[in-house]
């Protein structure tokens, strides 16, 4: 028998992320033979990008545990149906509505990637539409940056199902979000799972293992054989950057 699970409203505020969470701690409690799942969106009002890529993340991981996830689209409201077909979620998981061009940045799952993969999603579907007013050199100067936290993810979240993205222009608030997780482990995790750092609490390791990777950063950018260094990547400070959001679920 389904078991079924209502999804409140969802906007990009600490106090709902956490409300996510909590479904996926709830579903996460769950013995494979009880997953078969119903998501019922009758109390949300609001479906933000990071709530899409949260439910879409969350459809793949009980999927990979051999369980069954239904979405009554019938309980969506209009305004918030629209928004899941424009971004290409509902054609994602079985609606046949293809996605358009809007002011969504699309819904997309990743598990192999290449770089330029992520870089054409990123610079045609995030930053090249026009939405904000920033030089395309700066464009791939964020694009670089934003990649680095997609190959971060891939290469040590140990993700067996990948990782969601989705965004969205708020044209009212001047604002362009990108949303991205996985649901892997995080960087506590993996501090403390180095041989190095076994004996020490988490609030000693990080720190000595963060002094390692600038070190190695370090020594690996000086020049070789008289060439120069690559060039460097500058540190944005528009608020496009400053309005990305990187979630992980410990």
């Amino acid at each position: 028998m389904p078991t079924s699970f209502l999804i409140p409203e969802i906007y990009t505020t600490t106090e709902h992320d956490h409300h996510l969470f909590q479904l996926w701690h709830e579903i996460h409690q769950l013995p494979p033979a009880d997953l078969n799942i119903t998501l019922d969106f009758q109390k949300c009002t609001f479906l933000s990008h990071n709530g899409v890529a949260f439910l879409g993340g969350l459809a793949h991981f009980i999927q990979a545990r051999g369980g069954k996830i239904t979405f009554q689209w019938d309980t969506l409201l209009p305004a918030i149906r629209t928004n899941l077909a424009q971004n290409g979620f509902l054609s994602k998981f079985g609606a046949d509505q293809p996605p358009w061009d809007g002011n969504s940045i699309p819904y997309r799952s990743d598990r192999h990637p290449t770089p330029q993969d992520i870089l054409d999603y990123l610079m045609h579907k995030w930053l090249g539409k026009g939405w904000v007013n920033i030089s395309e050199g700066l464009q791939c100067a964020i694009a670089g940056r934003v990649w680095e936290i997609y190959d971060n993810a891939l290469t040590h979240s140990q993700s067996e199902i990948g990782i969601f993205s989705c965004g969205q222009h708020y044209p009212n608030r001047k604002e362009l979000h990108l949303t991205l997780l996985d649901f892997g482990v995080g960087i506590p995790t993996q501090v403390r799972s180095l041989p190095q750092n076994a004996h020490l609490p988490t609030p000693q390791a990080l720190p000595r293992q963060q002094h390692r990777r600038s070190t190695y950063r370090t020594r690996t950018n000086r020049p070789r054989h008289g060439t120069p260094p690559p060039p460097r990547i500058p540190h944005p400070k528009p608020r496009t950057a400053q309005n990305l959001q990187q979630r992980r679920l410990r």
